[in-house]
């Protein structure tokens, strides 16, 4: 079954240009994860999609507030970490290869001295 996620984001500076998009991905399947990251919490698992390299055609990640406090590694522990210090949106293989071949699972960190909502919406093929 065909799903289509669409997508429309402008990225304008002040006083300057303005660049913007608008597509439509469709997939053949997706993943909506809602959980809250407790303060002091070390690697919370957050389980993204079953599946191989190449699947994997969407990944959005929003929280309810950025710090370089709140950290996220992709699949294991020994991978590097990144901040969560903005919104996170990869498209397309290219995009997606940047973190890992086959992204199953993302690993939390949060020392912001507060619980933050984390959204996870991940588009995928199924085969």
């Amino acid at each position: 079954m065909a799903i289509d996620i669409s997508t429309n984001f402008v990225a304008t500076v002040a006083g300057g240009p303005s660049v913007g998009r608008s597509f439509k991905l469709t997939v053949e399947a997706f993943d909506l994860v809602d959980v809250s990251i407790a303060d002091k919490a070390k690697n919370e698992v957050v389980e993204l999609q079953p599946g191989g390299a190449g699947q994997v055609q969407f990944l959005l990640v929003v929280a309810d507030g950025y710090d370089p406090a709140l950290s996220y590694k992709v699949n294991k522990d020994a991978n590097p970490s990144h901040d969560l210090d903005r919104e996170l949106l990869l498209v397309g293989d290219g995009a997606i290869g940047l973190l890992d071949a086959a992204p199953n699972k993302l690993l939390f960190t949060n020392a912001t001295g507060k619980a933050i909502a984390v959204r996870v919406l991940i588009g995928r093929n199924a085969t």
